[in-house]
């Protein structure tokens, strides 16, 4: 019986941690709203969030053979849910986002793990450059397509950051863009190398 939880858990784990990471990542912009726009719904999308995590949390504690230690294992995630959502506590609600994105990254593929960092890049960046520079990036979108093009290294320069502080947000952007495309590179060189030589072995 406690084999059997114990498989289910894993299983439900493993389907939702990515997704679960993705989703955290895009809760940052709607946690830090008020320092984006103008929005009197950040109450609202706060609870939205705390649901979504709460149920995903709450069916893997139910599944979890001894529920106590799983807890105590997973702090993070009861930080997640216990933490209120009161607005001096904003900032507090994203740092333990944070972190359990880390976690899911340390649980990801290698290529996915890229993949996270990336998308966790642009997405914090984006806000950054948003709250640093609001003439230059009017919205959240304008700022997330400077963030991915700089990431890219495209470059079209339709957008780009006029004060010291913007272009430091910019930094990390360059340097964390060729070192991901970098990875991905050398990743997919592997995978096609490894698939050739097994190719080689089966003749």
């Amino acid at each position: 019986m406690l084999t059997n939880r114990e498989d289910r858990l894993k299983r439900l784990e493993r389907l939702t941690e990515t997704p679960m990471t993705l989703f955290a990542i895009f809760t940052i912009p709607l946690l830090l709203g008020p320092y984006l726009w103008d929005d009197e719904l950040h109450l609202g999308w706060d609870f939205a969030v705390w649901g979504v995590f709460s149920l995903e949390f709450l069916a893997r504690v139910s599944l979890a053979p001894d529920r106590r230690s799983y807890l105590r294992s997973h702090w993070i995630d009861v930080l997640l849910v216990a933490v209120p959502f009161f607005r001096p506590l904003r900032l507090l609600r994203v740092a333990v986002i944070a972190l359990r994105i880390g976690v899911g990254v340390g649980h990801a593929l290698s290529i996915e793990r890229m993949l996270i960092y990336a998308t966790t890049l642009a997405v914090v960046c984006a806000c950054a450059a948003r709250i640093v520079e609001p003439q230059t990036f009017p919205t959240l979108t304008d700022a997330l397509w400077w963030a991915l093009v700089t990431m890219s290294t495209v470059g079209y320069g339709d957008i780009s950051p006029a004060t010291d502080a913007g272009k430091l947000v910019a930094v990390p952007l360059l340097v964390g863009g060729i070192t991901v495309f970098g990875v991905l590179t050398a990743n997919l060189a592997s995978v096609m190398v490894r698939e050739q030589a097994e190719a080689r072995r089966s003749e």
